[in-house]
């Protein structure tokens, strides 16, 4: 098992963790794009190694769409 890919049960564990805002924000994105859905995704995930809480995360979200 390659263990620098997170496992399904680490990705659910993340997501869940998540403000309900930023997981249908999530969602949302996934309906209409999945590949867009699966890269940030990805960038969250690669997040998590920057040791950053689940709070700083939302405002970091915040900021990216608050820039579009």
């Amino acid at each position: 098992m390659n263990t620098a890919r997170p496992s399904f049960y680490e990705f659910k564990a993340n997501y869940d963790s998540q403000p309900e805002q930023w997981r249908k924000r999530l969602m949302a994105i996934y309906r209409t794009d999945q590949d867009v859905a699966i890269a940030a995704w990805t960038l969250i995930m690669s997040m998590d190694d920057l040791m950053l809480e689940v709070e700083e995360t939302a405002i970091f979200l915040e900021q990216i769409y608050s820039k579009k």
